[in-house]
């Protein structure tokens, strides 16, 4: 039985390559208007627009139906109607795991297309919260996805039908730019799967290794996903997908809290930023001395440009809400009700405490008991810097509040 079920598997997949060989799928006439506001095509560019990738058939269940030796059984056992599908399925004498594979396969590719096409409303990309916004909104349309899916397979396969079945895909995450149609979406939903795939097995490969995952192999993946989608989407597209997705963006609204950026702020920011740092990530991403010229060149020059195009009083507004310091500082001066004027102060000690701190922990030669009767001069120090600092309500909120300065510097 087993030598069987191997058999059939294999003349399967050599059916499946030749089906994909020498059949193609027929693409829908035209592609949804994004919207972005893109303008739809003519009939003419229409025809001559190359397919899209990743939207191929999906062969898993394909692959499944071919066990039968039988090319053509595919379009005789499938049914939009999935319980007469599992029992055309049941009919043809499938066993019960490959059959939960191949019912699974198809509900979640079902699945996919309700993500595709669901109608999530936009994201304020430039404003700080905008990342938490979308990961609930994506949490909840999982879990509503989830749920519609567990249901639905209850029903099909009973209530034991994960115990029947091998592990299953991800429902996935509605993640995709509003307003694509559903075509360009999916294929935007499997490039992110794509990606997120092969940087797992990165991730896991380098811990098996014993070391963090290299930055530059993670720089190549993100740029193989990055150029994924300038094949699926458009010029606007890509800039509107990156300006909600992208590593870039993330970090720029986590910097940026306090910067309270416009919308054009933002894009202007992006714009001048995003080419200078995939080059950074792609060239100069290892820390090595033969790099360093060409990365401070490459800062260099987008400084340049951002001051000239934010205005001098604004660029150095940036350039404060990027330093992980001056946030420390700010963020210290809030929680002991410090006045702004107190901020730069602090963040003008804090470098210094910072560097004191981290040259006192990584001293060698130090014993433990050296090494916290160091640090605690140190803290006795910046004390009476602090005094200079705070005003007397402050420095009273500071001394009850339990906080140790030295502390809430960056590591």
């Amino acid at each position: 039985m087993r030598f069987r079920l191997l058999a059939a598997i294999s003349l399967a997949l050599n059916l499946f390559l030749i089906v994909v060989l020498f059949s193609g799928r027929q693409r829908e006439d035209r592609l949804e208007q994004d919207a972005l506001g893109a303008a739809p095509a003519s009939p003419a560019a229409r025809e001559a627009e190359p397919a899209v990738p990743g939207l191929e058939t999906d062969g898993g269940a394909l692959v499944g139906a071919l066990a039968m030796g039988d090319v053509a059984s595919w379009e005789a056992l499938h049914s939009d109607d999935f319980k007469v599908f599992v029992a055309k399925l049941r009919k043809a004498g499938f066993p019960g795991s490959v059959s939960a594979d191949i019912v699974v396969g198809e509900v979640e590719r079902s699945m996919r297309a309700k993500a595709a096409l669901a109608d999530a409303p936009d994201m304020e990309w430039w404003k700080p919260g905008a990342d938490e916004v979308l990961a609930r909104r994506a949490d909840a349309a999982s879990d509503a996805l989830k749920a519609d899916r567990d249901a639905l397979l209850t029903d099909l396969l009973g209530a034991d039908w994960e115990a029947a079945r091998s592990e299953s895909g991800l429902v996935p995450r509605v993640t995709a730019l509003p307003g694509l149609g559903p075509e360009r979406a999916r294929a935007v939903l499997a490039a992110e799967e794509e990606f997120e795939t092969s940087l797992a097995k990165l991730r896991r490969e380098s811990m098996a290794a014993g070391r963090e995952a290299d930055e530059a192999e993670v720089a190549r993946l993100r740029e193989a996903k990055r150029l994924a989608l300038d094949r699926i989407l458009n010029d606007r597209q890509l800039e509107g997908y990156q300006l909600r997705h992208s590593e870039l963006a993330k970090s720029m609204r986590r910097e940026l809290v306090d910067f309270n950026a416009t919308s054009n702020e933002f894009l202007t920011i992006f714009r001048i930023c995003e080419p200078v740092e995939r080059e950074i990530a792609l060239e100069c991403s290892g820390g090595d001395e033969a790099s360093a010229p060409k990365r401070k060149d490459l800062e260099r020059k987008r400084d340049g440009e951002l001051m000239q195009a934010l205005g001098k009083d604004r660029f150095q507004e940036y350039r404060f809400n990027r330093d992980p310091l001056y946030r420390s500082a700010r963020a210290f001066a809030s929680k002991v009700g410090a006045t702004g004027s107190a901020v730069l102060s602090l963040y003008e000690i804090s470098g210094m405490g910072m560097a004191e701190r981290n040259r006192i922990e990584q001293d060698e030669e130090l014993d433990e008991l050296a090494r916290r009767a160091a640090l605690m001069e140190t803290r006795r120090k910046f004390d009476g810097y602090l005094q200079q600092i705070l005003a007397g309500e402050a420095m009273k909120k500071y001394r009850a509040s339990g906080l140790d300065f030295l502390d809430t510097l960056p590591r």
